[in-house]
């Protein structure tokens, strides 16, 4: 629950700082985040002393290169005391709600506590510049955060290793993750959280919880590993749709109900998953190996395509069963899906203006930039260079 708070609220509170100078493809730090013993939430001394010296609205037009910030944990109760006095924040507190509109950035979040170790939150962003979170872990708490991505850009994790996350996902992080996101600017994100105190599981899960935390998510959980995300399911997306209804209508205190039973079913819903993906490959379905296939491969993006042979092997499948169910189930071949995550991971890329194209050749492990603009080339009709220019990017190669 603290990274959470730490993030919605850091999304906002970077939009106040004075940006000086800067060049494209620096990570610009301001003197505020050098603190030795830095606070709770973020490493600004306290909200008046960036609120009252930061709003240089040119500075903030003109952002073209990533800005760097640190988040730390936060309570829940410190999250709303500083959205509640945040500038220019507009409040409805019968609702649950806030918003915060600036010209870098517009910040809506609402919220409702379920229990006392489970609160669910919807936030809407619109960053007009890129940022880069990096989050710092707190061994000493004991939180969970589900964020199901209903509408977010393509965006790099770093967590020792890189993995890459968009649209219509779930990722999993506890207090004990330290990883840094670097988001896109971007017209649009919207999330649905979940925010879960091991108490939480324990009542609620609890003849599931031993084989949950020796699943991958639950890896997460136990501090094994920082981060993991996967595709949502078609049950999840239902869910998370009437939930973001529930949001986004006018209804009363009366659905309250209705919406606790909703964040515990879709909780339980991602356990079922989750303990379905630790079972050994032969006791499996068939369209649940693809859809591990599928995770597995939106994860090796930065790598080389593994090969028909070793994915098939990995499935359990002989490969001619693999390629037709694959392609069933996706409607491309596993390569061509495999291309396509690589090419939307570079249109976002370039648009973020945070690499050019050689660096992105280098990153998604092509042999050299030729053949990945000619990749690019064939699935967006134009070279990367001629992208970039396009959407105002002096790429410099």
């Amino acid at each position: 629950m603290r990274f959470f708070f730490a993030f919605t609220f850091a999304c906002h509170c970077f939009l106040y700082l004075s940006l000086p100078g800067f060049r494209r493809h620096k990570i610009f730090t301001s003197n505020c985040f050098s603190s030795s013993s830095p606070p709770p939430i973020y490493s600004i001394p306290r909200i008046a002393s960036f609120s009252l010296r930061i709003f240089d609205f040119n500075c903030f037009i003109a952002m073209s290169a990533p800005v760097a910030l640190k988040v730390y944990p936060a309570t829940p109760a410190r999250y709303i005391e500083s959205v509640h006095t945040a500038p220019g924040v507009v409040l409805n507190k019968e609702k649950n709600e806030a918003t915060i509109l600036t010209p870098a950035n517009n910040f809506f979040v609402k919220w409702e506590k379920i229990e006392e170790d489970c609160w669910i939150l919807y936030t809407h962003h619109q960053f007009k510049v890129p940022v880069i979170f990096d989050f710092q872990a707190d061994p000493d708490g004991d939180m969970i955060q589900l964020d199901f991505g209903l509408r977010l850009p393509a965006y790099v994790i770093e967590a020792g290793t890189l993995q890459y996350r968009y649209e219509k996902t779930v990722a999993l992080w506890s207090n004990h993750s330290a990883f840094k996101a670097s988001m896109p600017a971007t017209p649009n994100t919207e999330s649905i959280r979940l925010l879960l105190g091991r108490s939480f599981l324990e009542s609620n899960i609890a003849q599931a919880l031993e084989s949950f935390l020796q699943s991958p998510p639950g890896q997460v959980i136990t501090g094994a590993s920082p981060v993991f995300t996967r595709p949502l399911t078609p049950g999840e997306q239902y869910l998370l749709h009437k939930i973001f209804d529930f949001f986004l209508s006018t209804r009363k205190a009366t659905a309250t109900l209705s919406i606790k039973q909703m964040a515990i079913d879709l909780i339980r819903q991602f356990v079922e998953i989750s303990l379905d993906m630790a079972k050994p490959v032969e006791e499996k379905a068939v369209s649940m190996r693809i859809a591990d296939t599928i995770a597995y491969l939106e994860q090796q993006i930065f790598s080389k395509f593994p090969g028909i042979e070793a994915l098939s092997s990995r499935a359990g499948l002989c490969a001619t069963h693999f390629k037709s169910a694959f392609k069933s189930q996706t409607g491309q071949s596993p390569f061509a899906f495999f291309r396509q995550r690589q090419m939307e991971f570079a249109i976002n890329a370039l648009k973020s203006g945070q690499y050019n194209v050689k660096e992105i050749a280098l990153l998604l492990q092509f042999d050299n930039p030729s053949n990945f603009t000619w990749s690019f080339r064939q699935f967006n009709g134009v070279a990367p260079s001629h992208f970039a220019a396009s959407n105002g990017i002096n790429d410099a190669q």
